[in-house]
């Protein structure tokens, strides 16, 4: 993967937070590799949806809900029409 090509990081933290709705893993397992995909992501290209989208999913499994709402507001701000 090219280390700075922000849709690589983009899409790894979004396939990252989804991972255990398909491995049956606990999202804590994934939580800080989704972390750091996305903040990889936003820090090359701070206007992709997904990695904030990623980011609120991980923050809502580790309950945490304040982080993961501003996280879903900022993804639907830059794209209110992107499917995640």
């Amino acid at each position: 993967m090219n280390s700075a090509f922000a849709p690589a990081w983009s899409g790894l933290s979004l396939a990252l937070a989804f991972y255990p709705y398909f491995e049956g893993e606990l999202p804590r397992t994934v939580y800080d590799r989704v972390l750091d995909a996305a903040a990889r992501s936003i820090r090359l290209d701070s206007t992709r949806a997904e990695p904030h989208v990623a980011r609120g999913l991980a923050y809502e499994h580790n309950l945490e809900w304040q982080l993961a709402e501003a996280a879903f507001r900022r993804a639907l701000t830059l794209e209110p029409d992107h499917v995640e």
